[in-house]
């Protein structure tokens, strides 16, 4: 916040404790439209560079220091009493997840703030993980459960999460759960940017070729090894581009691809987004386990239709035969088979994405998506004002 301006009093402070990738664009779309109905304002607590409307900087990027304030209760009570003096919110939405939140959440509450809690993953997912690794996970699990107790609310992005979290905890929460489902979460950066990446300086524009994009962070349960299994499976009527766009250990195809793979094996700034998105026909997500994802509203947004997997809530985000294809997880030939759709009918994409457009719109746009949110925060400041 520029030190010229008044800092306001009331609204809705969003705050996240990761400040880049898909995190940061969900809750800075969430913001930005939540502003347009009453006072809001984003927080970022981290050292890089994504714009805020305040920005809690880590004191150091020494390794040491930022675990002792990682792990430091006092410095989660010192970033809420922070909050509180320099924001004044009536509510505050935090939208992922810090192993201090429980003291967090307290020292807000103590100043008089109500706590709305997004969950984006009721499940954990299936990862490999050392030995220290499995127990901070436990560690970081019973602050999420204990954070959960403290809050006013629990955001969950469907319904399907909902059931899960209820199941998870035997109903205990599930007076204050809500839902409401993700957005599309495109910043002024990727709306505004147009660099292309280095990997794909030499790729000629009006190519004839089917071009398959994965993007995201690569993780083991998204099914890339499943993905180059279906692209070695069988030849396809034209020539198939695949780009995987994401930071992350790629794993190595099991036999030869009958397609070109480009990797792009790294952080995808926001700027070259919009590229990325324009130059892909297809984009797919092969996960084996998962509970949501913002690639999908994010790919709508851009017109082009999904190839996605039947697991976790992501069958209801896909109009199947209309706007993508849905698919078992962990089937390389249901896979194959579906691109080859497009493969087959030049098309087929355009189509298929001029209708994915209208269902964002029609099914998850954010006028829907900000009114569940706008009801929930008032029916906690009744009788006080929201902003």
């Amino acid at each position: 916040m520029n030190s010229n301006e008044e800092s306001p009093t009331g609204g809705v402070a969003f705050i996240s404790f990761c400040d880049s990738g898909g995190m940061l664009h969900y809750v800075a779309g969430l913001q930005r439209e939540i502003a347009s109905h009453t006072r809001s304002l984003l927080v970022l607590v981290g050292n890089g560079s994504s714009p805020a409307d305040l920005r809690f900087l880590l004191s150091s990027n020494r390794l040491v220091n930022r675990l002792l304030e990682k792990y430091n209760p006092a410095y989660y009570r010192c970033l809420a009493r922070k909050l509180l003096d320099e924001c004044k919110p009536s509510v505050v939405h935090i939208t992922s997840s810090s192993i201090g939140l429980p003291f967090f959440i307290k020292q807000l509450q103590r100043g008089g703030a109500k706590v709305v809690y997004t969950v984006h993953d009721p499940d954990p997912h299936e990862e490999a993980r050392s030995v220290w690794s499995r127990l901070m996970m436990r560690i970081e699990n019973l602050a999420n459960e204990r954070a959960l107790r403290l809050c006013d609310r629990i955001h969950v992005h469907s319904a399907l999460h909902e059931k899960r979290l209820n199941e998870r905890y035997d109903n205990v929460f599930s007076r204050k759960i809500y839902v409401s489902q993700h957005g599309c979460g495109i910043t002024d950066a990727i709306i505004q940017g147009n660099r292309v990446p280095q990997e794909l300086r030499d790729f000629p524009c009006g190519s004839d070729a089917l071009v398959l994009l994965f993007f995201g962070r690569i993780e083991p349960y998204k099914g890339l090894d499943v993905l180059f299994d279906a692209l070695a499976s069988g030849g396809f009527s034209r020539r198939v581009v695949m780009i995987v766009a994401g930071h992350g250990n790629i794993p190595q195809p099991s036999s030869p691809l009958n397609a070109e793979l480009i990797s792009i094996n790294r952080f995808v700034d926001d700027s070259e987004i919009q590229f990325l998105f324009n130059l892909a026909d297809v984009v797919v997500l092969p996960y084996v386990s998962a509970t949501q994802t913002g690639v999908i509203p994010l790919a709508y947004a851009f017109a082009r239709p999904v190839i996605a997997t039947k697991v976790g809530a992501l069958p209801e985000l896909v109009d199947d035969g209309a706007t993508g294809f849905l698919v078992q997880g962990s089937d390389p030939e249901a896979l194959r088979r579906s691109i080859e759709c497009f493969a087959g009918d030049n098309d087929l994409a355009r189509r298929m994405g001029e209708k994915a457009l209208s269902y964002l719109d029609n099914r998850f746009g954010w006028s829907e998506i900000t009114a569940r949110h706008l009801k929930q925060y008032e029916s906690m400041t009744a009788g006080t004002t929201l902003g």
